[in-house]
């Protein structure tokens, strides 16, 4: 009924583009869905953090304040002492000053104008050894089941390395002695020969004394 004109005024252009809003999720989503129920069901934990941090209201800071300055239990308001210029500063200003006699021309910082955004295609099919691996990990996961990557780095970290104290001893975490074993305990503080300085650290001492004069 009614005329195109007519038809035309009440048309609702919005309603030409028909929306999916029921998309399929993303493969890598799905995936992380998975690896976080699989880790959950592993760890008998919930992985979602149930009770928020302190955070302001509507009115501002309410909780969790910092002490005021009379009851605060630290000193404030103390003196810190001054250094002079940072001498990583001091190095690259001296660095540019240094260039500057040698070339003859100041140092002036430009600001570039901003690139233009390089579009990469993202329809491309994946590389052939992706896909082949891919196939070879399906065909793998048939006959052997799922692959689980969280599974693995969880077993590869059951036991941590050793770890030495500060004292540079190994306190903890101690590599357990093999029950039957024919070898003989490692040599230690044996004494090691002195050949010299090494020629490249020579030749590049030599290089700096030459430059320095």
């Amino acid at each position: 009924m009614g005329t195109p004109e007519s038809k035309a005024k009440v048309h609702i252009v919005a309603k030409d583009t028909l929306y999916d809003y029921a998309p399929k999720i993303d493969s890598d989503v799905t995936s992380t869905q998975k690896h976080i129920a699989d880790a959950e069901d592993r760890l008998s934990t919930s992985m979602v953090q149930m009770r928020d941090d302190p955070i302001g209201s509507s009115i501002g800071i309410t909780q969790y304040m910092h002490p005021g300055p009379k009851s605060a239990p630290y000193p404030l308001n103390y003196a810190v002492p001054n250094f002079g210029v940072d001498s990583g500063i001091l190095d690259v200003t001296g660095s540019i000053a240094a260039a500057e006699k040698s070339t003859g021309i100041p140092f002036k910082w430009k600001d570039s104008a901003p690139e233009d955004v390089t579009e990469y295609r993202t329809d491309r099919p994946l590389d052939v050894d992706i896909q082949a691996s891919i196939s070879n990990m399906h065909d793998m996961e048939g006959i052997h089941g799922a692959w689980d990557a969280i599974q693995l780095s969880m077993e590869s970290a059951a036991q941590s390395d050793p770890i030495m104290s500060s004292e540079g001893k190994v306190t903890q975490y101690l590599h357990p002695a093999p029950k039957d074993t024919t070898l003989q305990p490692a040599v230690m503080d044996y004494p090691v020969p002195n050949f010299g300085a090494d020629p490249d650290m020579a030749g590049t001492m030599n290089s700096i004394k030459i430059a320095e004069e």
